[in-house]
């Protein structure tokens, strides 16, 4: 016997709209079923694939799988105060001048997930540290190191092409090793909700929220070079303090750079190619008069919202830096 209709009236599409976007970076237009669609149960949105799963709290109290995408569409569209209808094939969104009918699927079609149970609380300088990591790295590459960050227990590190290493403490406990994936790390940061705590299988790792949401993804089998090798000796008493008009002269100097290779010498960067000169003077920097030291642009920047310390001495392979929290290096040129 078909399922009689049910008529919901809701405050709003807002509940669905926060979920969708919560789950957005694990959806696709193409691909399996459970890429392309999420499951609706127990006031709770969620969505999974092959890497990365994620569940957020909804006000309406349905039971269906619907195309996320045209869900996603209806409900910028139905606005204003929304009701929702759903029977045996599909869901009903109705506003005082819209309608939208989708069809749904039975739930025992998706497969079922669910995070790991919270085993240690999180606070927010997790976030941070990865926010402050993640552009050193891309969504995918031929190492680990290349589309990944890496927990060392109490700090995240990220490494930009084997060239530059950032290492941001957030004083959490938890286990080191873990390499998380580039699209969890992605969003991750960019939900607004507060961390609770997180969970940890040994396969699988979960951020929990405060407002019921979680994340979760499959974490990467190949383990990670040991960076402690190269941040541990570092000599970071040789770093002096470098101010921020130092990067912007960094910037300034850029446009004029050919390989974004510079000059960095006591006084002034410059830049030359074989048809334009470019000089940018600077503060005083611990480079020995007359010397000068070849370096990379675009490493630089990458650094510039981080080093409060720098060595521009460094040893036979890197230069060292030092910031709030953090400590990293650049591998010289040449």
């Amino acid at each position: 016997m078909a399922r009689r209709p049910s008529s919901k009236a809701a405050p709003g599409a807002r509940s669905l709209a926060e979920a969708i976007s919560f789950l957005r970076f694990g959806i696709a237009d193409e691909g399996m079923l459970t890429e392309r669609y999420v499951a609706i149960r127990d006031r709770m949105m969620i969505q999974r694939n092959s890497e990365l799963a994620a569940g957020h709290p909804i006000e309406e109290d349905f039971r269906a799988a619907v195309d996320a995408t045209a869900l996603r569409k209806a409900v910028e569209k139905v606005t204003g105060a929304l009701t929702l209808a759903q029977d045996a094939e599909s869901l009903t969104l109705r506003s005082s001048s819209m309608k939208v009918r989708l069809m749904t699927i039975p739930l025992d079609e998706m497969t079922p997930t669910a995070p790991d149970p919270i085993i240690a609380p999180l606070n927010e300088h997790f976030g941070q540290a990865v926010r402050d990591c993640l552009p050193l790295i891309k969504e995918s590459g031929t190492r680990i190191i290349d589309y990944s960050l890496l927990s060392m227990g109490q700090s995240i590190v990220g490494c930009h092409k084997g060239k530059v290493i950032l290492e941001v403490w957030h004083g959490n406990d938890m286990p080191p090793g873990i390499a998380f994936p580039f699209k969890f790390c992605k969003a991750l940061i960019a939900s607004k909700e507060k961390v609770k705590g997180f969970g940890f299988s040994g396969e699988t790792f979960t951020v929990h929220f405060e407002n019921g949401a979680w994340l979760k993804t499959q974490l990467i089998a190949t383990m990670w070079p040991d960076v402690s090798q190269v941040l541990d000796p570092m000599n970071l008493a040789l770093c002096e303090p470098i101010s921020r008009s130092f990067f912007e002269a960094v910037a300034d100097i850029q446009p004029f750079t050919e390989n974004n290779m510079v000059e960095v010498e006591p006084t002034r960067i410059r830049a030359e190619s074989e048809t334009q000169t470019a000089e940018r003077e600077i503060a005083p920097v611990g480079i020995p008069e007359n010397g000068a030291i070849t370096m990379n642009v675009e490493h630089l920047l990458m650094i510039g919202d981080h080093a409060k310390n720098f060595d521009f001495t460094g040893n036979a392979r890197l230069h060292a830096f030092t910031g709030d929290t953090r400590r990293g290096c650049i591998v010289k040129v040449g």
